[in-house]
C-alpha cells in the first residue's frame, strides 16, 4: 500500500482559511464518510484542522465501538502509596 494521493486509503484534506476544510475517509464495508468544518473568523488553520480531527475521531470511534458510548476519562495519575 503506497498511501499516495489518489490511492483508496489516502485521506484528503483540502481548504484554506476562508473556505471549508473537507476530509473524505473510505471505511471498508461502510463506504466513504465526508467531514467538513467552516473556519471561524481569524481562526488559525491549525485550530480548524484540530476541529476537523475531533469530528473525524468521534465518528471513527462510534464506528469502531458499534455506536456504543465511550467514556471520557480526565483524571490525573496518582502516585502509589509507598507504605
Amino acid at each position: 500500500m503506497s498511501n499516495q494521493p489518489g490511492d483508496d486509503n489516502h485521506a484528503k484534506v483540502m481548504g484554506s482559511t476562508t473556505s471549508p476544510l473537507t476530509a473524505v475517509i473510505d471505511i471498508p464495508g461502510r463506504g466513504p464518510i465526508s467531514f467538513s468544518v467552516d473556519p471561524l473568523p481569524n481562526e488559525p488553520l491549525s485550530e480548524s484542522i484540530g476541529r476537523l480531527y475531533k469530528s473525524i475521531n468521534a465518528e471513527l470511534t462510534s464506528v469502531l465501538t458499534g455506536g456504543a458510548a465511550v467514556p471520557v476519562v480526565d483524571a490525573e495519575l496518582e502516585e502509589p502509596d509507598s507504605d
